[in-house]
């Protein structure tokens, strides 16, 4: 690349971080006094993705999802891929014996335009010209309450570092869900409106919005129907969507269904609204896990890109860190309401099967987190 000092042949470092924290809203107590507050979280899990037995992390939303398990995606490796492809290979990058994960991550489409301006940051560069210690100085800078990076490279390595802090604050807390909640048959804890909470609430209520339903007002309000919602319709810049909808055999694919079936989907008002006798219940995580991509780690993944500076380099580490919350303070929606209504059974959006759920900049075409929820292992337990 022009003007670029050429590095030696050796080692590459990616790094990727993400804080993707759905933190304490600021009304607290709006709802139930101080004295009865649900008790503190604990984190279902806090440590390397190798302890966890059904879950995964995917590299790009395409990778194909394996059955019976979690699967995360998060934005944050995706960055920090893209900025070592343009700032230091100046290519698609090529990597040997990883061919297939390298051309879904030269081919995603996320960008930093799909994300918070202030909520991102990411670097490339050389260890011999200071690059970690210019991440360490800008990260202090920007996020000044982050731990300070620590990037243990060599003198001859160049860096690729991606941190990504997003959150989403529900105008009205979510009641904490006192009753028994199983999930896959295991209990959990969980929050929403409850059964208990009917005609009352109605601001709460007119924060949630209905963005797709294929309830059957004359079956069983309790079977298992297709939905998706946004618990608060006005939280911003960031959105979260929650959905029970079918797996496809990718989150790509999952989430463009359910796109599409949001876009199709043409109820009225009253359709979309939550109405006064209707039940919300979602459960609530709260996890943090080390991941490494081995798939892309060792001496035999080396660059293939002969023009590049980086040529004959192998990616040495290729990790990411996902701290994630969602709970009764952390996401925002509001409903849409026809009065036209008094006919029809109370619906009931019970997550207590596999869903979907999306983070994304409101407005935005594409998301920068994603997780199906399979099981119930990193959900908080009560």
């Amino acid at each position: 690349m022009a003007g670029k000092r050429p590095i030696p042949p050796t080692r590459l470092v990616v790094y990727a971080v993400i804080l993707a924290a759905i933190i304490a809203g600021l009304i607290y107590a709006a709802l139930t006094p101080s004295l009865n507050g649900p008790p503190p979280f604990v984190k279902a899990y806090d440590g390397p993705s190798e302890g966890l037995e059904a879950t995964v992390i995917v590299p790009t939303l395409d990778t194909p999802m394996p059955p019976d398990k979690n699967v995360i995606w998060c934005a944050s490796f995706q960055l920090a891929w893209n900025e070592m492809r343009d700032e230091i290979v100046g290519e698609p990058i090529r990597i040997e014996n990883a061919g297939q994960i390298a051309d879904r991550l030269n081919d995603a489409k996320v960008t930093k335009d799909d994300l918070v301006p202030g909520s991102y940051y990411a670097k490339a560069g050389a260890v011999a010209d200071g690059v970690i210690e210019q991440i360490q100085a800008d990260m202090a800078a920007q996020f000044p309450d982050a731990p300070t990076p620590e990037i243990a490279a060599s003198s001859e390595a160049v860096v690729s570092y991606a941190y990504l802090a997003a959150n989403v604050k529900f105008t009205i807390p979510f009641f904490e869900n006192q009753e028994p909640f199983l999930f896959d048959g295991f209990p959990v804890r969980s929050f929403g409106i409850r059964k208990k909470d009917e005609y009352a609430h109605s601001k709460l209520r007119g924060q949630i919005e209905i963005l797709y339903s294929d309830h059957d007002y004359e079956d069983n309000p309790r079977a298992k129907y297709e939905f998706a919602l946004d618990p608060c319709k006005d939280s911003s810049p960031n959105q979260i969507i929650v959905a029970c909808i079918e797996a496809g055999e990718s989150l790509a694919e999952t989430l463009g269904e359910l796109e599409t079936k949001m876009a199709k989907w043409s109820d009225s008002d009253w359709g979309r609204r939550f109405h006064e006798n209707e039940v919300l219940l979602v459960p609530s995580m709260s996890w943090r896990l080390d991941h490494h991509f081995r798939e892309l780690e060792g001496t035999d993944k080396r660059i293939l890109n002969e023009r590049s500076a980086a040529a004959g380099y192998y990616i040495n580490v290729a990790s990411q860190v996902i701290d994630f919350r969602l709970e009764r303070t952390g996401a925002d929606l509001k409903s849409r309401a026809d009065l036209d209504a008094e006919s029809a059974e109370p619906r009931y959006f019970i997550f207590n099967r596999p869903f979907l759920i999306v983070m994304k900049k409101r407005g935005a075409e594409r998301p920068f987190f994603v997780m199906w929820v399979e099981n119930a292992e990193l959900l908080c337990k009560p």
